[in-house]
């Protein structure tokens, strides 16, 4: 009686071993073509396998842990061509979560060229719906994986304005100015230079409205950090400079302006604030010289008063 029921068991051993190899063999010779079936099979495999004792399962079920990421990723490329973001990301996640199981460096090296404008796109369907914060912890993932998937920034940028993280905000267009900058980007940087400016322009102004000077220059000074090349941001400190009386600083701030002027930009103005300052210090040389710079449009009469009051030559 013992004897055949050792009989058995082999022969059920046998059979299964050969079930779990067949199962094996499908799943490597097909997960290119039938990756869904494919992942399944292998599924069944592993399965089998834990049920079977001895020294060539467990060759099996290495093979089969080796097998995995190659599977989940052609899964993930599957449910992103059917446009299935969600299903997209999990597959890819598995596929390198089984991938760093087994140091497979190559199948590592695909998930991450993939995986950010996988994580973008579901980002971008967030964003689409206002779930702004799950937006933001998508874009958040694209960088983790790839610091130089640019649009990301700008997209993550919007959403913590929309959910009134300014400060935050901030530090998402510095990083990506910096990084849009390291790839040759001059759209991406263009966009994020203009939404930080635009949003500390205003936050300045509403500043020096409700008389808080020193405010107002922290927040232009970001700006200026943002772009440096910003002549009306140069020349609004400069005024206030010259409301608090440090003239030194006004001239410096209004020479960055003309430095940074754009031909379509009104200097006359800058000239005049420079020539003041230029006078209050002292300077009656330096300050004729910017009120014949000045001297033209809006400001030619009283820069023509200013001129005969310190009797420039």
């Amino acid at each position: 009686m013992f004897s055949l029921l050792f009989a058995a068991t082999i022969t059920t051993t046998a059979q299964e071993m050969k079930e779990a190899v067949d199962l094996y063999n499908f799943a490597a010779q097909n997960f290119k073509t039938e990756s869904a079936k494919a992942l399944d099979q292998l599924k069944q495999c592993e399965a089998l396998c834990e049920k079977i004792e001895g020294e060539e399962v467990g060759d099996l079920k290495s093979k089969v842990q080796k097998l995995y990421p190659m599977i989940y990723f052609e899964v993930a490329k599957v449910e992103y061509r059917g446009k299935h973001y969600a299903e997209a990301v999990a597959a890819m996640e598995d596929a390198k979560r089984t991938a760093e199981a087994v140091d497979d460096r190559t199948t590592i090296k695909n998930v991450d060229k993939v995986l950010p404008g996988i994580y973008y796109n579901v980002g971008l369907q967030e964003q689409g719906n206002a779930n702004y914060e799950k937006a933001v912890s998508l874009y958040q993932q694209v960088l983790n994986v790839n610091k130089n998937y640019v649009l990301a920034y700008v997209a993550m940028a919007i959403c913590q304005d929309s959910l009134r993280q300014q400060d935050a905000m901030l530090e998402t267009i510095t990083e990506g100015v910096k990084a849009a900058r390291m790839a040759n980007n001059l759209k991406v940087e263009t966009d994020l230079r203009y939404m930080g400016l635009n949003y500390l322009k205003r936050k300045g102004q509403q500043e020096l409205d409700a008389k808080q000077a020193d405010s107002a220059l922290a927040t232009f000074g970001k700006a200026i950090a943002i772009d440096e090349r910003d002549a009306e941001i140069y020349f609004a400190m400069a005024n206030i400079y010259s409301k608090k009386r440090e003239y030194d600083l006004t001239v410096e701030y209004s020479d960055k302006a003309l430095a940074n002027a754009p031909g379509t930009m009104n200097k006359n103005q800058i000239f005049f604030l420079k020539a003041q300052a230029l006078a209050a210090k002292g300077d009656v040389p330096g300050a004729c010289e910017s009120y014949k710079e000045a001297a033209f449009g809006e400001f030619k009469d009283a820069a023509t008063h200013q001129m005969k009051e310190l009797k420039c030559k």
